[in-house]
């Protein structure tokens, strides 16, 4: 059963960085962090104390090709442990001219399986095409 803590403190360090290079641009954010629970001195339930989030895009004239990566560290849930995961989405955009364009984008393209909370089920593999008219 959920419920609200008294206090809790989170410690950590947050670093990012991003680099725009001729068509590519990256970026890149780590999470180091000691999430707590004040009253009982435990770890903070679904918080990672470590995580990765990172992506590259390259632009190519009118399109833009993307990967990025996700990866936390394990967690403590409710009576369990969730298990650390990594991901990769893959993306995709072009622009036909300056009201039309199409986006493709590819979720957990390795079919991973992860929980983000325990015995609920997550995204599998997903694809997804869009067709984007702005006036």
């Amino acid at each position: 059963m959920l419920q609200n803590i008294g206090r809790t403190r989170i410690k950590g360090i947050e670093l990012g960085y991003r680099l725009r290079a001729k068509n590519w641009t990256s970026r890149i954010e780590l999470v180091f962090q000691d999430p707590r629970n004040l009253e009982t001195d435990e770890i903070l339930v679904r918080r990672a104390k470590r995580s990765l989030t990172s992506g590259v895009k390259y632009q190519s004239g009118k399109s833009i090709f993307g990967v990025d990566l996700l990866a936390t560290s394990e967690r403590k849930d409710f009576g369990t442990t969730l298990s650390a995961y990594g991901i990769v989405n893959l993306n995709y955009q072009h622009r036909l001219n300056s009201s039309w364009q199409i986006k493709a984008h590819i979720e957990n393209l390795f079919d991973k399986e992860y929980q983000l909370a325990a015995n609920f089920n997550t995204q599998d593999r997903f694809i997804m095409f869009e067709v984007v008219y702005n006036k």
